[in-house]
């Protein structure tokens, strides 16, 4: 309820993830960063369809992550303030981001509810705010 703006980034992953039964098909993997007014930023992964296992702090709550031909790094990851096993929301954002906003490809790997593990691929070189 301020005049104040909240920026963000958003990209899809490079490929659908194809998950079984009761979510058949595609499934559009998304990662978001919102920096608030407040100075806050968050980072997070959502998918259109199916359950991330650490939106429900299965999985030992932890998603691994890689930033270009970088080390894959475990990050601990947090479900919806709703409830919602389709986003989780990465801790430690701020240091996040500071990679992010070099990296040319970032590859995120999720437990999804009886899917198994997936590894998504996002393009994030020149990665443009919004408001």
């Amino acid at each position: 309820m301020t005049s104040k703006k909240n920026f963000y980034a958003q990209v899809d992953a490079k490929d659908e993830l194809d998950f079984k039964f009761p979510y058949n098909g595609g499934s559009v993997a998304t990662l978001s960063i919102i920096k608030r007014s407040t100075g806050a930023t968050d980072i997070a992964l959502s998918v259109t369809k199916g359950q991330i296992m650490a939106a429900h702090g299965l999985g030992n709550g932890k998603i691994n992550i890689r930033f270009d031909g970088g080390a894959a790094q475990t990050i601990n990851v947090t479900g919806a303030a709703d409830g919602s096993s389709n986003v989780v929301f990465f801790q430690g954002a701020a240091k996040l981001l500071a990679k992010l906003k070099t990296a040319k490809t970032v590859f995120v790997q999720a437990e999804f509810f009886d899917n198994g593990s997936a590894i998504m691929e996002f393009n994030t070189a020149g990665l443009e705010w919004n408001h």
